[in-house]
């Protein structure tokens, strides 16, 4: 019966279509619809399967999006007396591409290939390499002007400015790390497969964003380093500056009633060589300030210690965050802390999307 039926096959196609060329044609027609039918199906399933992440990628790129500082609830007493405030304040910030010296690579890798454009494609990786290695001095020093200008505009030791340096790098590879673990983690929950590393390994906000490296600089500094990126618009030799901005932010005041006190001391009733009939002004630092609290740095357990907020980026802590240290800067933590806000600009339309900062509550 098997052997038969490709027999009764051709003598039904050769009876229904006499002509040889017409069934070649015919067969022919068949693979081209098959085909087309399994593109459609390749097709749908990209569509459906990866589409939308696919789109947001592309919109991505077509997006610049920057995050707007928030200011930090102020402290007050029971009369409402500030005792302590964020005020407005300015920080330079420099291009995470910039510290880790990727910026130089990449423009003497574009610089080196339109130098030799017309045989680019032919170069071997090695080859390209060599090439780029030619124009990288130039963006090197570059990089390493930007940072000697900066110390002696700012008038902090170099020395400190690459320790800042090296610490946010530090940090960004730390979030990045957590990141990827979070993502892999998510991926295993919805497809129950294991996942590879390089399927969830992509840039993060930090790794395209700006770092402060100077802290509350002033009006004078503010108007040196703005001159620098003005130029670097028109000066191919200071394009480095056009990764540097000066970025409004606020910084933390305490009451001069915190800070300190004037106390008078009355010698005359003290005991030995202390006695004197004379009083004296002593002047105590710190005076409130074990009650308000202080600020610093954020470290690596405040973010372990709120998953809450990290999982907001609007609140999440960032790289040259502060948070209480102790007082009540610490205990109300949540409550001064406010959410930033974040501006997006549209490249294909020039709208410009706004989402305002909320500010943190005051406490009393």
């Amino acid at each position: 019966m098997s052997a038969r039926f490709p027999t009764r096959l051709r003598q039904w196609s050769r009876n229904r279509v006499p002509l040889m060329f017409t069934r070649r044609l015919l067969m022919l027609t068949v693979v081209a619809i098959l085909m087309a039918a399994a593109m459609a199906a390749q097709l749908t399933w990209l569509t459906l399967s990866e589409g939308v992440q696919r789109r947001k990628q592309t919109e991505a790129k077509l997006l610049r999006s920057r995050l707007i500082p928030t200011a930090r609830g102020r402290i007050l007493d029971r009369r409402g007396r500030v005792l302590a405030e964020d005020k407005l304040s300015h920080d330079v910030s420099v291009d995470y591409s910039v510290l880790t010296g990727q910026w130089a690579y990449r423009q003497a890798r574009a610089h080196a290939k339109t130098l030799n454009q017309d045989r680019w494609s032919e170069v071997t990786s090695y080859g390209r390499e060599t090439l780029i290695a030619k124009q990288l001095p130039r963006y090197e020093e570059q990089i390493a002007q930007m940072w000697q200008l900066l110390s002696d505009l700012s008038g902090v030791n170099i020395g400190q400015l690459h320790k800042r340096r090296r610490s946010i790098i530090d940090w960004v590879q730390r979030e990045a790390s957590a990141v990827y673990a979070e993502r892999r983690r998510r991926a295993r929950l919805e497809t129950d497969k294991p996942v590879p590393w390089a399927s969830v390994v992509g840039p993060i906000v930090s790794q395209v964003a700006k770092h402060p490296v100077l802290i509350d600089v002033d009006g004078l500094t503010q108007t040196r380093i703005a001159s620098f990126i003005h130029q670097s618009e028109r000066d191919p030799d200071q394009a480095v500056w056009n990764q540097v901005e000066i970025v409004a932010s606020n910084k933390r005041f305490y009451s001069p009633k915190c800070e300190q006190a004037s106390l008078v001391i009355d010698r005359s009733s003290l005991p030995g060589t202390l006695r004197d009939e004379m009083s004296i002004e002593v002047k105590v630092d710190g005076i409130g300030l074990h009650i308000v609290g202080a600020m610093r740095r954020i470290w690596q357990e405040d973010i372990e210690g709120w998953p809450d907020i990290t999982q907001d980026e609007l609140r999440s802590y960032r790289p040259g965050d502060r948070t209480g240290w102790w007082g009540i800067e610490k205990s109300v933590e949540r409550l001064l802390r406010g959410t930033r806000g974040r501006e997006i600009r549209h490249l294909d339309t020039g709208e410009i999307e706004r989402l305002e900062p909320v500010p943190g509550s005051d406490v009393r």
